[in-house]
């Protein structure tokens, strides 16, 4: 994660004051950034994803129900990510898949047995490509692909 790191999102939890404050100040100052970086790319997204994404908190504490990834042949990968919000279901897809890396710990549990969605940052980068970086209450995900939709 660029902007919303997991180191920070720890300290928040953290039972030592200061070290909290110290997070939400750079938690706040993180927040600030990327809302200017998203405010630039956001309107290059696909309208209904936009949408739905805005519409639900940025998938803030999405139960994160599947996760599929697949090749056919020499073809890029497709990347299916199952949520659900507020009585809502949907599979984000990611075509033409250039990377995906998802760092989970292996001796994470997570409370309820359930993993959720917390923060998310995205970015345009080389090639006409696209990255999107998921910070999950137990690792992080990241995706480059070329498009994006929702289901």
């Amino acid at each position: 994660m660029k902007y919303f790191k997991k180191e920070y999102w720890e300290m928040m939890n953290s039972i030592d004051k200061n070290e909290r404050n110290e997070a939400f100040e750079k938690w706040n100052d993180s927040v600030r950034k990327y809302s200017a970086e998203f405010k630039k790319v956001s309107a290059d997204l696909p309208e209904t994803f936009l949408e739905r994404y805005l519409n639900s908190q940025n998938f803030h504490d999405a139960i994160v129900a599947q996760i599929n990834y697949m090749t056919v042949g020499d073809d890029k990968g497709k990347v299916d990510i199952g949520i659900s919000i507020v009585g809502n279901h949907y599979v984000i897809t990611y075509l033409g898949v250039e990377k995906f890396l998802l760092d989970i710990p292996q001796d994470k549990h997570w409370l309820g047995g359930e993993m959720r969605w917390g923060y998310d940052e995205f970015e345009k980068v080389k090639g006409g490509l696209w990255e999107h970086r998921i910070l999950t209450d137990g690792g992080e995900i990241q995706i480059i692909y070329r498009k994006l939709k929702i289901q």
